[in-house]
């Protein structure tokens, strides 16, 4: 209920991005990290506009072109500061095709 009166509405729940709710629930700087072609780009996530809106986000580098010796340096650092971490992947998403679980 209190992060719906914080976007201004349940409908504005719908959809977005979940690095937004890690912002929201952390008030910390969010970064994506991306690899590509052996090297990794840090995207730092920003907000379109003065409210916060889910649907109106976009990640700009920051850095680019990390190792993967020098990426693993930034998760200890990150660790070393007790920093919310995740992780995921680009895999498939079947549940609208086949009812999910």
């Amino acid at each position: 209920k209190a992060f719906a009166k914080f976007l201004g509405s349940y409908g504005a729940l719908d959809g977005g991005h979940p690095l937004f709710a890690l912002e929201a629930l952390t008030g910390d700087e969010v970064l994506k990290y991306s690899r590509k072609d052996g090297k990794w780009t840090a995207l730092q996530m920003r907000h379109k506009g003065d409210t916060p809106d889910l649907q109106k986000l976009s990640f700009t580098a920051a850095v680019s072109g990390l190792s993967d010796d020098e990426m693993f340096e930034v998760f200890k650092a990150y660790d070393h500061k007790d920093a919310v971490q995740a992780a995921g992947s680009q895999g498939d998403d079947d549940t609208q095709s086949s009812g999910g679980i």
